[in-house]
């Protein structure tokens, strides 16, 4: 049976009244991540800050796992490199055909891609649930 979420154990740093930042105990896995831009990255160490209504039950030093959806992981991923690279591709293409010079359709392209990003951004600020982490503490055996 496929996953259906990615997890990472992490390291609570602070907490706040509706937010727990967290620090990824390991980060090898970051560069395969579809998540990672949501990240913080200080040094060497990933930071998460995860919007809960339970932070109180959260202490600093406490070790937890952090997960976010698989299909936001892949949303994620299509939003920030598909998309963009596509419309990349698109473009050079229709460029060549309609003849028009190279300057030109960099600037155009170049264009049309910030436009992008800048939409994707005023769009997706307000949704801030669309990529949610989810935070939860590991069941101690003993």
């Amino acid at each position: 049976m496929k996953k259906r979420y990615t997890i990472h154990p992490a390291v609570v740093e602070w907490v706040g009244t509706d937010r727990v930042t967290v620090s990824l105990e390991s980060t090898g896995y970051c560069d395969t991540c579809g998540a990672s831009r949501s990240c913080l990255e200080y040094g060497n160490k990933r930071h998460i800050t995860v919007l809960t209504n339970k932070a109180e039950f959260y202490h600093v030093g406490d070790h937890v796992t952090v997960s976010i959806s698989n299909v936001a992981v892949k949303m994620a991923y299509n939003l920030a490199f598909t998309i963009p690279v596509a419309l990349v591709v698109v473009g050079l293409v229709a460029m060549h055909w309609f003849k028009i010079k190279d300057t030109a359709a960099a600037a155009l392209i170049l264009f049309v891609v910030a436009d992008y990003f800048v939409t994707l951004y005023l769009i997706l600020r307000n949704q801030r649930g669309r990529f949610k982490f989810k935070l939860s503490k590991p069941h101690k055996t003993t």
